[in-house]
């Protein structure tokens, strides 16, 4: 039979038959031997499929470890290992804390989201394998544990226009080192904790959170407070106070996974007016139900979904800014300055839509860990 390869051609490919290449070798040859020299003209006269072959291939499938804790969704982690497998990776759930046995290869990846108890079993294997990558970095994931932490960093980066993030501070009823000499002056911590909120721009409704994001029985419990006599009632020495916008009772939940992301409209708090509402408003955040505080969506085709490449760029800027690249980006629009504000942001979150998993997930993960140690190896 007649041999052939492939001739690439914009719009298509066609096959070229072996003899037409040979002669097209041969003239690449009398060329070579003209300009190049012999010894490049023998190796095209000779081998008429002659190619750079690089010593050592590029790796095209990696050994991937899933290290996440219990309160992990086992079907998004089901659905990463298995589109890992369709693709040739080798892709395992592991117990983080025997990541390293003998009978095995060292891991290209350890995708992780553990509880810090089990932080130093990554940290020992990433010291033993430093080619290893930690996906997401131990050290960046933790600035979003301290919600403190988190508004100062994103104080640092410089987000798209019209997106913002809303006034906060750290109120303590405690520590009088933060305060100006005035305010340390005043004679008890009420008529401090209202000086402080006055000094940093608040008007009321303020949204207040327990200063720890994760590990705590109360660290979505969240408090929205309409006037200064709440505000002084609030239990717990350390809050942190976020200014309340009201946004028409919608937030948009923005989910990144490396390149790629999608944005989901969900229910949020209602507008809310001090005049008329209850001095206090408390609810869980993992628990957003209660019908005389969350209000429903209103139709898809009334909602004004932010501009794409609005979050594209803020997708960009916080995996820059924050290095990770699994993120869960809250983001609420004011309703009367049409301004974007980031209320929250969370590590490696439930990929869920419409209250399933998001169709393809598991393809995007690994779409982006192959990126991610191609771009390693290339580097090395």
């Amino acid at each position: 039979s007649t041999q052939s390869t492939w001739e690439f051609k914009k719009g298509g490919c066609t096959l070229m038959p072996f003899p037409a290449l040979r002669a097209v070798a041969t003239v690449a040859a009398t060329f070579a031997t003209c300009v190049l020299g012999r010894k490049v003209a023998h190796a095209l006269s000779t081998n008429p499929h002659h190619e750079h072959t690089p010593a050592t291939r590029p790796k095209t499938t990696f050994r991937i470890a899933v290290a996440t804790g219990a309160k992990k969704s086992q079907e998004l982690v089901n659905e990463i290992i298995a589109a890992g497998t369709r693709r040739g990776h080798t892709i395992r759930h592991v117990d983080v804390d025997a990541l390293d046995t003998p009978d095995s290869a060292p891991w290209d990846m350890i995708l992780q989201k553990v509880p810090a108890a089990h932080v130093r079993a990554i940290e020992a294997y990433e010291a033993a394998h430093p080619a290893c990558v930690v996906l997401d970095p131990l050290q960046s994931r933790d600035v979003l544990l301290c919600r403190e932490a988190l508004a100062k960093k994103l104080d640092s980066i410089t987000l798209p226009p019209n997106l913002k993030t809303p006034r906060a501070t750290l109120l303590d009823k405690d520590d009088t080192s933060r305060d100006s000499p005035a305010i340390a002056a005043l004679p008890d911590a009420r008529a401090r904790q209202l000086a402080r909120i006055e000094a940093a721009g608040f008007t009321f409704p303020m949204i207040c959170k327990p200063l720890l994001a994760a590990g705590s029985p109360h660290s979505h419990t969240i408090s929205l407070v309409l006037d200064a006599r709440a505000l002084l009632e609030l239990p717990g020495s350390r809050l942190f106070c976020q200014q309340f916008h009201n946004h028409g009772g919608v937030i948009f939940k923005v989910y990144i996974v490396g390149d790629y992301y999608y944005v989901e409209a969900r229910p949020s708090v209602r507008d809310l007016d001090p005049a008329h509402d209850p001095p206090l408003l408390t609810f869980d955040s993992h628990n957003m139900t209660d019908p005389a505080l969350f209000q429903p969506l209103p139709p898809q085709h009334d909602i004004v979904f932010p501009p794409a490449e609005q979050i594209q760029a803020a997708s960009l800027a916080l995996q820059r800014g924050l290095n990770l690249s699994l993120l869960g980006v809250d983001l609420i629009r004011d309703s009367a300055t049409g301004e974007l504000h980031i209320v929250d942001i969370n590590y490696f979150p439930s990929y869920t839509k419409d209250k399933a998993l998001a169709p393809g997930i598991g393809d995007r993960f690994i779409d982006h860990f192959t990126r991610v140690l191609s771009s390693r190896a290339g580097d090395n």
